[in-house]
């Protein structure tokens, strides 16, 4: 599962409460547990620091998960 789809459940939020908390769009935060971005930006970096998680071990578990995603459809980068 996504590390930050993982987290938000986690903490009983909804994807709109995530965007909030970012200070992002509902869009921004789909997208984000989509796998959109190649890798997790400043203001996720920023609330799961504050949430005590480590943002650049969140990071690095998103783009292996991100990997593995484009893997099963066969788009290896």
């Amino acid at each position: 599962m996504n590390p930050i789809k993982q987290i938000r459940k986690e903490k009983g939020m909804t994807l709109t409460q995530l965007a909030i908390a970012c200070g992002k769009s509902y869009t921004w935060a789909w997208c984000a547990e989509q796998g959109v971005p190649a890798k997790v930006g400043p203001a996720m970096r920023q609330v799961l620091a504050g949430w005590g998680y480590d943002p650049n071990q969140v990071n690095r578990e998103y783009q292996a998960w991100r990997r593995d995603q484009m893997k099963a459809l066969g788009n290896a980068q």
